[in-house]
């Protein structure tokens, strides 16, 4: 027995347009990069990261997605993590 849980919020802005494709049935698929920037001071010094995450969003969120946004646009999502191995 162990305590699975993946659940994820993000806050950032959309490094392009997201691109929709559809599968084979006719499902909408939408992929997108999303920036998340860190901001701090340290020894009184500013400090900025930037994380960039993958985003895939599918059916009826892929379409609003891609309709509502662009490069740029600020948005804040709701889902799970998959890493990819590459």
């Amino acid at each position: 027995m162990g305590f699975n849980f993946n659940n994820v919020t993000l806050g950032g802005h959309l490094t392009a347009t997201p691109e929709v494709r559809y599968t084979t049935t006719g499902n909408p698929v939408a992929t997108v990069g999303l920036a998340l920037n860190r901001r701090w001071t340290q020894d009184g010094q500013p400090k900025e990261e930037t994380t960039f995450v993958d985003l895939v969003a599918f059916g009826k969120t892929a379409e609003f997605l891609a309709r509502y946004f662009q490069k740029g646009s600020a948005i804040l999502v709701d889902g799970r993590l998959d890493r990819k191995s590459t």
